[in-house]
């Protein structure tokens, strides 16, 4: 690997503020970005001509304030510097998005994956004929793609390339990045999707929720469990997580989860657990790999009408959650809890049983109960996520650089 001197890492961690700036003021004249980052008048000079002629940023002249005087230089990001494919394999679709430089939406469509579809192969066939249609549809070269960035559920690999697991095609493994880079010259990014929901919403609390060390958690219920937690540090820097917080044992020996372990949070509060419950199947059985919304719903609308066996099911599920939650508080610390995804609707039946257990947790007793917040746009979430980091990778680590023609 080529090692960097000093100097040219200090340029381009310059490079990356400027960039930095531009996404979060949008226009920015020389001396915003001497206020934002602190760089000495010539530095921000040098590093606006670069970006400039390189394509990434352009220049336009803006009236003065007082309607008197010289135009002032404004820069903003150039959209067609570059494209990035925003791409969320969900349970029975998959969709693909494609954004320019400025996060701009150019082009957004689905391809619906039968839930009985669990071949590996089949399915990343599918896919990346879904991108190279992407690339047709908007008339440009596979070339031009400069970040392709997949959001999942399951486990991701640490180096984020490579799916482990997932409730759909279980332990058939996809390297994403090996698959591609045959055919795709693009950075491939693959992320679990709940830590990018975890980062909107923590970037939608207002101050003072935004305090250093405030915790933010995401909690999304449907099919499958997840969970995403996000902080702000000292600096400012927003930084989340997503732990296979479905997958932590609540009750050992339980029912059989969807990865294959008994007892699992999941088991107990995924959809299908809420349907073993309620229709008494023994803990067992193989769990359904997809489990249709009328099911769920009618499972509720009898526990709304006092079925005690659907109530019961709902409470089960609320207080696996509530449990699993209150570890950890008490392992993190206080946090805000936000609940989305599909089970949201169902959200009254399961919070009898979800709230008893932080109550009773020791650090919440002698703070206050967390706020819990209902979201219902899980997706938006998501997406919003997914292109803020994205576009942040590709300043990061392409264009900052200089590494972007080699992407």
């Amino acid at each position: 690997m080529l090692m960097r001197t000093g100097t040219e890492v200090l340029r381009i961690s310059n490079r990356a503020l400027i960039l930095a700036c531009l996404r979060d003021i949008e226009s920015a004249a020389h001396t915003d970005f001497m206020d934002w980052t602190d760089l000495a008048s010539g530095t921000v000079s040098v590093i606006t001509n670069e970006l400039m002629e390189e394509g990434a940023i352009g220049r336009v002249e803006m009236p003065p304030p007082s309607g008197r005087g010289r135009p002032r230089a404004h820069f903003k990001i150039n959209p067609d510097f570059a494209k990035v494919s925003i791409v969320r394999v969900a349970g029975d679709r998959v969709e693909y998005s494609l954004i320019d430089y400025a996060g701009r939406i150019q082009d957004r469509f689905e391809e619906i994956r039968p839930p009985e579809e669990t071949d590996a192969e089949v399915f990343f066939e599918r896919f990346e004929a879904g991108l190279a249609r992407q690339c047709e549809r908007g008339g440009f070269e596979r070339s031009g793609l400069k970040v392709i960035s997949i959001t999942t559920k399951g486990l991701v690999s640490p180096t984020r390339d490579s799916l482990l697991w997932s409730p759909v095609f279980e332990t058939q493994r996809i390297d994403f990045r090996k698959r591609l880079e045959a055919n795709w010259s693009a950075k491939v990014i693959l992320t679990n999707e709940t830590l990018y929901s975890a980062l909107t919403n923590a970037s939608r609390m207002d101050h003072p929720k935004t305090l250093p060390g405030q915790r933010h958690a995401i909690l999304s219920l449907g099919h499958s469990v997840g969970f995403g937690l996000a902080s702000f540090d000292a600096q400012g820097k927003l930084t989340s997580q997503a732990p296979p917080f479905g997958h932590m044992v609540h009750l050992p020996d339980g029912p059989l989860c969807r990865c294959g372990s008994h007892g699992c949070i999941e088991a107990f509060a995924g959809f299908y657990g809420i349907l073993r419950t309620a229709f008494d199947v023994k803990g067992d059985v193989k769990p359904a790999n997809f489990i249709p919304d009328e099911q769920i719903d009618r499972v509720a609308a009898d526990a709304r009408i006092g079925d005690r066996r659907s109530e019961y099911a709902f409470r089960l599920a609320g207080e696996a959650l509530g449990i699993g939650l209150s570890r950890l508080v008490s392992l993190f610390g206080a946090m805000s809890i936000t609940v989305t995804g599909r089970g949201v609707r169902n959200f009254d039946l399961l919070e009898p049983g979800f709230r008893a257990p932080l109550a009773d947790n020791l650090q919440i007793r002698f703070a206050k109960s967390p706020e819990i917040r209902l979201e219902r746009d899980e997706t938006q979430m998501i997406y919003d996520g997914n292109v803020k980091a994205s576009l942040r990778e590709l300043d990061e680590t392409l264009v900052a650089t200089r590494l972007i023609g080699e992407a």
